[in-house]
C-alpha cells in the first residue's frame, strides 16, 4: 500500500471503522483515481481502501467505484500456503 504515497496525498486524520481505530490518506493519480487508504493504527494493517475513478467501455468513459472492507485481519495464514511452487523448467517470458 505504500504505492499510495507516490502520488499527490493527504493525511485524513484518524477515526474508528467497526470499533477499529485507524488513520487514513487519500491518493490522487490526477486524471485516473482518487484512493482512500485507511489502516489500523494498532497493526498497520488494512481496514478500508476506496477507489475512484474511470474506465473505458465500449468507447466511454464510465465511472467506476470499488470499495474493499473486508479483511481477514485476524485469520492464522498457514505459510505453507504462500509457496508459490515454482516449476524447475519455468522461464520468465520476455517483455511485450
Amino acid at each position: 500500500m505504500e504505492w499510495t504515497l507516490r502520488f499527490e496525498h493527504r493525511e485524513l486524520g484518524r477515526s474508528e471503522i467497526a470499533g477499529v481505530e485507524v488513520e487514513g490518506i487519500e491518493a490522487k493519480r490526477e486524471g485516473i483515481e482518487t484512493v482512500r487508504l485507511c489502516v489500523e493504527v494498532e497493526t498497520n494493517w488494512p481496514v478500508r481502501l476506496e477507489s475512484e475513478g474511470q474506465m473505458r467501455e465500449a468507447g466511454q468513459m464510465l465511472p467506476v467505484r470499488t470499495v474493499m472492507d473486508r479483511f481477514l485481519r485476524h485469520e492464522k495464514i498457514e505459510t505453507n500456503r504462500l509457496d508459490p511452487n515454482v516449476p524447475e523448467d519455468y522461464s520468465l517470458s520476455p517483455r511485450r
